[in-house]
């Protein structure tokens, strides 16, 4: 299983830092405890996200952890799970645990919910008390600092941001070592909203222009590009890869699903004077 590098450099890091990033791997595991009509759910979404070369998805999830392993960090912004069943969540909890790297897990808008209760509000709650175990204490915002530099886990799978995470970047000192954001939906930018509607036929994007939201990535974007120890931001969701700036110049690494073709491999490498980072894009 091969890996595809995103060199991105950061200024203030002293050495490389060899980060996995996985996202969109859409586990479909199911078991008799589960509901007919969402076994057979989960049946139908396999012709969406089934490997190419013929792995099972635990088989390539497993070897995922093994590629992790040769790393530095293991990073996962959402949707690991296409739902959160009792198979699901114990085959995750088994895969992790032969991590012998750092590990950060951000839900998507997948994997703390089922297709049929989505916009149930307690649903949701009660579905994302399941992933509190992967989420180092708090779904919302999380923290993991890996060899000189702070992923920052901000939860915006509801297509909006808690007001948790607002209040933590407001607090973020703007003097100190460099953060990188891991979200699961991206920041829209030009390049980004011609490449998602080609892709999706819509914008499925957060932020300035974007038509999902309710204004809050708006503020968080705005909080991010203003602080100058935010290096750059990790997401997911869209199902293909990107690489450019947001409108205030942030530096944006999209992967695609982590089921099909080669896995990203971020190499944050320290920054050479007057370098701040890659304007490569897909």
């Amino acid at each position: 299983m091969e890996t595809v590098e995103r060199v991105i450099p950061v200024p203030g890091l002293a050495k490389p830092l060899r980060v996995l990033h996985l996202t969109d791997t859409h586990l479909l595991l199911t078991d008799e405890g589960e509901r007919a009509e969402r076994n057979a759910y989960a049946a139908s979404r396999h012709r969406y996200f089934d490997d190419p070369d013929g792995l099972t998805q635990t088989r390539r999830f497993l070897r995922l952890m093994e590629l992790a392993n040769g790393t530095d960090m293991l990073l996962m912004t959402g949707d690991i799970l296409d739902f959160p069943s009792r198979s699901n969540l114990r085959f995750l909890r088994q895969a992790l645990s032969r991590l012998t790297v750092p590990w950060l897990f951000v839900p998507g808008n997948h994997d703390y919910t089922y297709y049929d209760d989505y916009a149930d509000p307690e649903i949701h709650r009660v579905c994302r008390e399941k992933l509190g175990e992967f989420c180092r204490g708090g779904v919302e915002v999380q923290s993991l600092q890996v060899g000189g530099l702070t992923f920052l886990g901000l939860f915006n799978g509801r297509e909006r941001y808690d007001p948790a995470c607002v209040a933590a970047l407001r607090s973020l000192p703007r003097t100190g070592g460099p953060v990188v954001i891991a979200q699961h939906i991206p920041f829209a930018c030009d390049t980004l909203r011609r490449d998602t509607v080609a892709f999706w036929g819509k914008d499925i994007c957060l932020g300035p222009g974007a038509a999902e939201g309710d204004g809050s990535a708006e503020e968080v974007l705005r909080l991010l590009e203003q602080n100058p120890r935010v290096a750059a931001v990790a997401a997911g969701h869209l199902h293909f890869s990107h690489l450019d700036r947001t409108g205030g110049g942030l530096l944006q690494a999209v992967t695609g699903m982590s089921c099909a073709g080669p896995a990203n491999l971020l190499v944050f490498s320290p920054a050479k004077r007057g370098e701040t980072g890659s304007d490569g894009r897909n």
